[in-house]
């Protein structure tokens, strides 16, 4: 018998576990199943179209992506999850015309 129930695998209920994994007490993590909770809210960590916010909101969101794969590996380590199942570091696409695209492009380069 665990000593605490986390309701939810998500990076919150995880990173809970892990802390109160680290106070000596034995935890059990249930979630409702693939996809992980975190795996789309988590893994976006900047505006979807950043040249439409203020250069103040980008450089806040700047570290989000490594900071987020320190998080994921710690998890991993510790036996927590899989990065493979949360951690997705191939781009994103948006798709913009006209003068947007000309702002967007601007903004890229």
């Amino acid at each position: 018998m665990s000593d605490v129930l986390v309701l939810g695998g998500g990076i919150v209920g995880l990173l809970s576990a892990l802390e109160l994994t680290k106070r000596d007490l034995s935890v059990t993590v249930i979630d409702g199943g693939p996809p992980p909770a975190s795996w789309a809210g988590g893994g976006i960590l900047s505006p979807l179209f950043a040249w439409r916010h203020s250069s103040f909101l980008n450089r806040l969101t700047h570290d989000g992506v490594s900071r987020y794969q320190t998080l994921v590996l710690m998890l991993e380590e510790s036996g927590f999850l899989d990065r493979k199942a949360v951690l997705h570091l191939g781009g994103m696409w948006v798709q913009v015309a006209g003068a947007e695209l000309t702002r967007a492009q601007r903004w890229a380069e």
